[in-house]
């Protein structure tokens, strides 16, 4: 039995709240990853942050569009029409990336402080994770294949998340432990959302919820991808280490999604 066939016979052996508690948890606890790789011994840190940015990117622009998408046409396609179902789609994909677009352009800002620009990253990224750990807790609790893919792409793209609030936290107050709990406040704000949901909406998750989050979290992922995760990973000046891992990442979703079916 391969080491996929083995992770995925547990799975299915489990709970599926559950699983899906595990998978959104993981992914939101990673955040606390990237708040110690800082203080680890590493020669050449800005190489991690590069490649796990262009890894994530790659992840979340592939499963966006051959994951996500596809699945929220068939969703729309049971409940409406053709033509209707595309318009929705279209739609809901428009109101993830230009709902991201305004929590960019109204959460960010120059700080001198750096206290206070790990307080402000804290508040961006809690607010990004919760419905981001709705999205994974749905997902996985639908389709464990998929939201083990995408609990993976959140899980990487987390960990320099965690960077941004602890490393100016820590040097703006000299304060591990309060660094440490901002980071981790961050982070289980994303099975929280998740749980939180799923429990109050559960009866009301359908094909249409379904075809509109996954279409909307599309739309957020590949913004994400092509418009925050990319070019940041380009400002450290290593273009072919960031497109060889943005390619390994597209990659990696195929290989991994090839043998899971």
């Amino acid at each position: 039995m391969s080491v996929f066939s083995h992770l995925f016979f547990i799975l299915f052996n489990m709970n599926k709240f559950m699983i899906s508690f595990i998978i959104t948890f993981m992914a939101g606890i990673s955040t606390l990853i990237g708040g110690l790789i800082p203080f680890l011994k590493i020669k050449n840190k800005d190489r991690v942050i590069v490649i796990s940015l262009s890894f994530a990117a790659g992840i979340m622009l592939a499963i966006s569009l051959l994951d996500l998408l596809p699945s929220s046409f068939n969703y729309l396609f049971h409940q409406y029409r053709f033509g209707l179902g595309i318009l929705l789609m279209t739609f809901s994909f428009l109101g993830g990336a230009l709902t991201f677009y305004l929590m960019d352009k109204y959460l960010t800002g120059d700080v001198d402080n750096l206290y206070r620009v790990g307080l402000f990253s804290m508040i961006a990224i809690i607010l990004h994770n919760v419905p981001e750990g709705i999205i994974t807790f749905v997902l996985s609790n639908n389709d464990i294949k998929l939201g083990l893919f995408l609990g993976i792409s959140i899980a990487l793209h987390n960990i320099p998340e965690g960077i941004s609030i602890m490393v100016p936290i820590y040097y703006g107050s000299n304060n591990f432990k309060k660094a440490f709990l901002y980071t981790l406040i961050a982070g289980i704000a994303e099975p929280i959302g998740g749980v939180i949901f799923y429990v109050l909406f559960k009866k009301y998750i359908g094909n249409l919820l379904l075809g509109f989050l996954f279409s909307f979290i599309a739309g957020i992922m590949i913004y994400l991808s092509l418009k925050e995760l990319l070019p940041k990973a380009l400002d450290y000046k290593q273009n072919n280490l960031t497109l060889s891992f943005f390619m390994i990442g597209i990659i990696f979703f195929l290989i991994v999604h090839l043998f899971m079916n």
